[in-house]
């Protein structure tokens, strides 16, 4: 996986989780890669899937959810490994 998809990948994650901390009204929670999207109340379930889906649709990938624990799949670093594995599968071939 090139380090352009993942910069990309993050940047979308980074801006959607932006713009609805700026929809709480929230400004005291960084986003980083260690950022457990649920447990802050960042996001809920729905917009969890929602997030996931603007990912599929925009990087032409599929999200294998069901391959992750819920915990790892919270955070942003397992979302993008979780988008990433689903992105190489693609390539190779062997989705």
């Amino acid at each position: 996986m090139s380090p352009t998809f993942e910069q990309d990948l993050y940047r979308f994650i980074e801006a959607h989780l932006q713009a609805r901390l700026r929809d709480l009204n929230v400004d005291s929670i960084d986003v980083t890669r260690d950022l457990n999207m649920i447990d802050t109340g960042v996001l809920d379930s729905m917009g969890f899937i929602e997030l996931v889906a603007d990912i599929e649709d925009t990087f032409d990938v599929e999200v294998d959810l069901e391959a992750y624990r819920p915990e790892e799949l919270s955070l942003v670093s397992g979302l993008m490994r979780c988008v990433m594995d689903g992105a190489v599968e693609g390539v190779d071939g062997t989705d």
